[in-house]
This record gives structure tokens, sequence and C-alpha cells, in this order.
């Protein structure tokens, strides 16, 4: 099962300019009021949306009330095959201590290492699920607020072989995984992988998660796949992008449409370019009316066992 949590939806652009001979003081205007949607639909998966207001970066104490950033009690709803759902707002105070590890799973996030004062609430719908070569239509309304978006679960490509190679390097116990992928021959294609390692959620990769067809259409080949890490987390880069030996690796390598792979590409960009004293890089979202993403996902898993 892939899930994976937001590490912040929060879209913000901020400027600082500094001078080595004076300081010069910015009023930088306070963004608008909009909504922020993080939803996703995956083959044989229900349907799920996490919906939050945006904020300043430099919004004061914004960082240390994340949950009053949640909008609650909106009209969710996604619309498929002719057929509207309804998702229903559960949040993690609301459910049975037996059930959040199963919610840990789902949403890609330990919930153990979340503050204790924050209650992650998602919209859901146990009623639908995705099937590949669908189109999934969502609409959010909340009194004269109105969000709306559209995606659709392409067919899965799945891997053609996976094996590890020693890192003696670095470690004799540490390896390095490699995927044989076949690309299908029309132009086009786009993904996104994740790596689930043990008992640990599925995790994106850190620099960069999403890749298109556009140098290897159509082609056979080989390349390695860093693991991928929960982005709340502190990384040890001296082991960046390896497995143990004796671990149970998962691999999923899903098929996304266009509009949602230039989400993750641009907002992986923003990533990478530094934080907020960076040159901005602006994040393609696929919402009209709010900022974020609502995509499918066509997934196709691989397992390994690594040798000890």
């Amino acid at each position: 099962m892939m899930r994976y949590f937001t590490y912040g939806l929060l879209i913000v652009l901020g400027t600082l300019l500094m001078s080595c001979e004076k300081e010069i003081d910015l009023e930088l205007p306070p963004p608008g009021n909009t909504w922020v949607v993080e939803g996703y639909i995956q083959t044989d998966e229900f349907p799920y949306v996490i919906l939050t207001r945006n904020t300043s970066f430099f919004g004061g104490d914004a960082f240390t009330s994340l949950g009053n950033l949640y909008v609650h009690d909106a009209n969710v709803t996604v619309s498929n095959q002719g057929t509207d759902y309804d998702l229903q707002e559960l949040c993690l105070s609301n459910l049975p201590p037996n059930l959040k590890p199963i919610v840990s799973q789902f949403l890609g996030v330990n919930v153990d290492s979340l503050p204790p004062d924050l209650d992650v609430c998602v919209y859901v719908n146990f009623q639908l699920t995705g099937r590949e070569g669908e189109r999934y239509n969502l609409r959010i309304q909340k009194a004269d607020t109105i969000v709306t978006s559209s995606t659709s679960i392409p067919y899965a490509v799945p891997v053609d072989s996976m094996w590890v190679l020693p890192e003696p390097e670095v470690a004799d116990s540490l390896v390095r995984l490699w995927v044989q992928f076949d690309e299908p021959d029309t132009l086009g294609n786009f993904y996104r992988y994740f790596t689930k390692r043990n008992s640990e959620p599925f995790y994106p990769g850190l620099f960069g998660s999403v890749l298109d067809d556009e140098f290897f259409n159509g082609q056979l080949f080989r390349f390695n796949l860093d693991r991928g890490y929960d982005r709340n987390t502190d990384i040890d880069f001296d082991t960046y992008g390896l497995f143990v030996r004796g671990d149970t690796i998962i691999v999923n390598i899903s098929s996304i449409d266009r509009a949602h792979f230039r989400f993750w590409e641009t907002a992986e960009d923003q990533l990478r370019s530094g934080g907020p004293f960076a040159s901005p890089t602006y994040i393609t979202s696929n919402v009209e009316g709010g900022l974020g993403v609502w995509g499918g996902y066509g997934s196709a898993f691989d397992t390994l066992v690594v040798p000890k």
C-alpha cells in the first residue's frame, strides 16, 4: 500500500534582502486565505484528502499550531463513472488505539512521532476504490469556498526485475538497490516511485521521486533506486539511499498523469532549491480555486528480500 503523509503542502514564497552595510526591513503582505489540498486515489485503494489552509512562512507561531490549519466540516465529494461519493472526515483523536497503526501505514507517517497536540484529520470514503483507466473528479465546498480538481489512474507498468549490489566502501552490511524497467513505447508516460523497508511505511525518493519517459521511451533499461525517506526526520547522509542486508524491500513504481507529475516535479524542485532564501520555484498545482494536488496512482509492486 502506498501512502505518504504530507511533509508540507503549505505553499509559500518569501524574499529576504540583506546588505553588509545596512539592514533592510520589509513588510511582506499577508498571504491570501487559500485552501491547500493533498489528496490521492490509488488502484484498489480508498481515496483520501487532507485539507488545510495556507500560512505565511514568516507567520509567527503558525508552525507551533499546525492543527489549527486543518479545514473541518467541508463537503468533499469524488465523482467517478457518474456516481458521487461523499468523503467523511476522520481525525486521530476519534480513533481507537488499535486502529492508529493502520492509519500510520495508510498515510505513510509514524503517528507516535507526531506532536502530542497535533490531531491529524483526513477525509476518506470506504465505498470507492481506484481503478486503472478511469477518471476521478474532486469537489470541495464549505460556505462560499469551492475547490475542484480532476485526475486519472493510468495503467501500471510492473518492474521487470530487482537486485542489490554491495557497497563495501561504506559498510559490508549495506547494499544498493538496482531495478530493470521495461518502458512502454508510447511517449508521454509519467511515474513516481516509493520504497518500503521492512515494517516502515512507503516513502518517496528524498531528492526526487518522479520521472518521465522522455529519454528512455520504449527501452529496457537499468538504474539504481535510492531508498525512500520520511522527509520529516533526520537523514544520515553517510548511508543515504542504501539498504541493509536482511531487509525486505517493496518497490512501488506508480504511473501518474501529466498534471500530477508536474506538481511533484515543481514541488521537489522547490525542496532542492535551498529553502525560502533561494530563488523561488513556481509549483504547478492541478487544483482549481486552491493549491496542492489531487492525484491518481496506477501502482505496481515488487518485493525483494536482501540476503544476509
